[in-house]
């Protein structure tokens, strides 16, 4: 993708290298990923992707377990504009982010919505019951 440059590519094929340069770097978990994601933003403010590379400047944040920046940045990006598997994850991991901060009710309710979700059914399950654990709810 580097290599683009060097073969006079067309403005939409520089911004999709752009993209792809920017989530490979956050996916492999070099620090740089960040700043490439706000130069993204910046340099392609409308671009089909900002959804994704936004939530992908909270994924920066989530992984690292700062998860009190990781909402607030997740709470700038619309569902809808995600496919339904990144959008099921945004919801995830803002529920998770939730749990980690202590704020298990609004955990909870997240997590609800999630339920009957293929990918996040059983974690789901799970940090439910971790909850009502702590919350010394031995029934549920």
């Amino acid at each position: 993708m580097l290599q683009l440059r060097n073969l006079a590519p067309s403005a939409s094929q520089q911004e999709d290298a752009h993209y792809y340069v920017a989530m490979a770097t956050l996916h492999s978990g070099d620090d740089e990923a960040l700043e490439l994601l706000h130069n993204f933003l910046n340099k392609y403010p409308q671009s089909r992707h900002v959804a994704d590379v936004t939530m992908a400047e909270g994924d920066y944040y989530f992984t690292r377990g700062i998860y009190g920046d990781a909402l607030k940045i997740y709470a700038a990006v619309l569902p809808q504009t995600l496919t339904s598997g990144r959008a099921e994850e945004l919801t995830y991991r803002t529920a998770y982010s939730h749990m980690m901060l202590g704020e298990n009710e609004k955990a909870l309710s997240l997590y609800d919505s999630l339920l009957t979700s293929k990918t996040f059914g059983n974690a789901v399950r799970f940090y439910k019951a971790y909850i009502a654990y702590q919350n010394k709810d031995y029934a549920q």
